[in-house]
């Protein structure tokens, strides 16, 4: 996937839908960015997998043919879920938690002009792994999303002290994007799958997707 021409795709859907009718501050996109790494560990502790979709959306529970449960709640093997005629249009889960933090940090460079140094995300998994050589495929979610946070807060901090230009302050965003596409590959995930399918399911949400910011 080229990170790049896909950061356009991101930035102008989000465009469309109203996300940079008015100004935010550096603060507010931080924030942001910042939840969607917290969700991720609360999709981990809800004992979720990395992408699943929720069943039954508006459907009766009479109808829900492949597990028949008693209740939404009690439709709990996401496996079913997944092959499920009724499963919901949008993709959930660690993972793709974990991506929507990496579509708002494409979403930023695409606001300020910016583009990332190593487009090929093949070419930037390889490279987080190489500058991180104690990553491997059992590194706990906490570790990651701790990292994250502190990336997330340096690059904040970066923009808040205004540093010139605005995309150097990004710099450290760039990194979150790498750790995330390496740790979902590590899981056994295809990370431009989630990413592509998460976006997609973005495009065909409402205009602001009925929330004040």
């Amino acid at each position: 996937m080229n990170l790049n021409e896909f950061m356009h795709e991101v930035h102008e859907n989000a465009v469309r839908h109203g996300w940079w009718e008015s100004e935010r501050s550096s603060s507010e996109s931080v924030v942001l960015i910042h939840s969607e790494w917290s969700e991720a560990i609360e999709e981990a502790r809800a004992g979720r997998p990395m992408v699943y979709r929720n069943c039954m959306e508006g459907v009766p529970v009479d109808e829900c043919a492949p597990c028949n449960p008693e209740s939404i709640a009690e439709c709990l093997n996401y496996e079913k879920r997944m092959e499920c005629e009724y499963r919901g249009a949008k993709p959930e889960g660690i993972a793709v938690e974990l991506v929507d933090g990496v579509i708002r940090i494409l979403d930023l460079y695409g606001k300020h002009g910016g583009a990332l140094s190593r487009a090929d995300s093949k070419v930037m998994i390889r490279a987080t792994k190489h500058a991180n050589p104690l990553l491997n495929k059992q590194t706990p979610l906490v570790d990651i999303v701790a990292a994250l946070h502190s990336l997330t807060a340096r690059a904040g901090d970066m923009m808040l002290q205004g540093i010139s230009p605005r995309i150097a302050a990004l710099a450290p965003l760039e990194a979150c994007v790498g750790l995330v596409l390496w740790w979902i590959e590590a899981q056994g995930e295809d990370p431009e799958k989630i990413l592509r399918e998460k976006h997609g399911y973005n495009l065909t949400r409402p205009y602001k997707h009925g929330k004040k910011f």
